[in-house]
């Protein structure tokens, strides 16, 4: 008998590496071969909740809309968790219920997905997509005495990296299985030379949320040093208006800010940049990085998450430790000026995203898991 398999987790909307995951395995043509898939999306309707705002983590950020809308959201998560999802684990009746997971409230909200899959006495998957050292690390006593008790009545926990997983493995007893992000690597082929010094279209291009957490605020800070040359795009849910606004009083004209875009905008624009950076304050195995290091781009991050395990100084981009603005321009100039480096990091990187983050390897492993 085919097993059933009720992944629980949001997809598009919102964009971010959370939800794209997800809907990887969900349209994944192998793993649907596989086993039996069915989707509880725990995304947020976009009329209880906007995603085109400057994105703060913290446990108040559930009142970032007003008053109103808070109390809409949590009536609608008390719905969600109490009556839809148990009618679904009814109705579908799983094996498994693979739980995807972030920070903060979104870290409790996926734990009460696991208790209740436990009463129904159903192996549960719990999948860290988050910055979970971050979140252990901010967290008080209290809080992480519950963070090991969730850790430790999972039946198996998915992390990121061998690095999260020695991590985790301190924090908890259940059984860590590290399995590496993965993203399409043919999508990104870059058609676009990151060797030649065409300094008139030179840019640098961030994906992601754009907030203080991922470096936001850092990156238009640096701008102020940067060659006049250069251009950089900031993709990814924000409000536009705000950090408009921002840059314009700190002085910095030459950056973009795009808000949601499609995935073929997205890529069209990582293939015409000649940079990817990611000053992120907490991480666990950004896709974004990946995709940057699938097109080529020399890669200039922090020193959080598995993010060291994938990067390299000098090798497949440059490391940073979090608010290091000095570091961040000394190094986009010498990428700037140096089209040797970039030209070593590019063939570096493409070959480092074929042979370990392929989302076809990343599929298979889950694959494995299930069966």
């Amino acid at each position: 008998m085919e097993k059933k398999i009720l992944l629980v987790g949001p997809v598009p909307p919102p964009y971010g590496g959370i939800p794209k995951y997800v809907n990887d395995l969900l349209t994944s043509e192998y793993l649907n071969k596989k086993v039996s898939l069915k989707l509880f999306n725990t995304a947020i309707p976009e009329n209880i909740r906007r995603y085109d705002k400057d994105n703060k983590r913290s446990y108040l950020s559930f009142l970032s809309d007003g008053f109103i809308p808070a109390i809409k959201l949590i009536i609608y998560t008390i719905f969600d968790i109490l009556i839809k999802y148990p009618r679904n684990i009814l109705n579908f009746k799983p094996s498994i219920i693979h739980i995807f997971t972030s920070s903060y409230w979104g870290f409790w909200r996926s734990c009460s997905y696991l208790l209740i899959g436990k009463i129904f006495k159903i192996k549960i998957y719990f999948h860290l997509l988050n910055a979970i050292d971050r979140f252990w690390n901010d967290s008080s006593s209290l809080n992480r005495l519950l963070i090991s008790f969730f850790l430790n009545v999972s039946d198996r926990l998915i992390v990121q990296s061998n690095g999260i997983k020695r991590f985790v493995e301190n924090v908890s007893t259940s059984e860590v299985i590290s399995i590496y992000n993965g993203v399409n690597v043919k999508l990104y082929n870059s058609n676009v030379s990151l060797t030649q010094n065409n300094h008139d279209d030179f840019s640098i291009v961030f994906v992601g949320s754009v907030c203080k957490n991922k470096g936001a605020y850092d990156i238009i800070e640096s701008a102020k040093s940067f060659n006049k040359d250069i251009k950089i795009i900031m993709v990814g849910a924000c409000d536009k208006y705000y950090f408009e606004e921002y840059a314009k009083k700190e002085g910095v004209s030459n950056i973009v800010f795009t808000g949601v875009i499609s995935e073929l905008e997205k890529i069209k624009i990582l293939k015409s940049s000649k940079i990817f950076i990611l000053p992120s304050y907490a991480e666990g195995q950004p896709l974004s990085i990946l995709e940057a290091m699938a097109t080529g781009l020399p890669i200039i991050s922090s020193t959080v998450g598995s993010i060291p395990e994938i990067i390299k100084n000098g090798i497949n981009g440059f490391l940073v430790e979090p608010g290091d603005i000095n570091g961040i321009v000394q190094f986009v100039e010498n990428l700037y000026s140096d089209k040797d480096i970039r030209t070593q990091i590019s063939v570096n990187n493409r070959k480092t995203a074929k042979k370990l983050y392929d989302i076809e390897r990343m599929i298979i492993n889950i694959s494995d898991l299930y069966i």
